[in-house]
């Protein structure tokens, strides 16, 4: 019978981050990799570029994600470019 004390959550309960966040980097990183499924390549291939158009708001979220949206992308480089309309994604592989 394991004797070790349950994990404690309430270090976790402190962040309390914007969910917003995660869906708008879901979306950026679906569209990668909808863009690399097209060209035929590894999920693992190397963006060069990835200039992610959207409204003020997604941009930010997609700012306070960029790192983890350029690991899962394998993305050299990021632009954000402010626009009307729903997020879209232009790579160059």
């Amino acid at each position: 019978m394991p004797r070790a004390a349950w994990p404690d959550a309430s270090g976790l309960r402190a962040y309390a981050g914007d969910a917003a966040v995660l869906d708008t980097a879901s979306e950026a990183v679906a569209a990668f990799r909808g863009a690399k499924s097209q060209a035929r390549l590894s999920m693992r291939a190397e963006v060069t570029k990835a200039t992610v158009t959207a409204p003020r708001a997604a941009l930010d979220r997609s700012a306070a994600a960029s790192g983890d949206i350029s690991a899962a992308g394998r993305i050299a480089a990021v632009e954000l470019r402010e626009a009307r309309g729903a997020l879209r994604v232009e790579v160059t592989l």
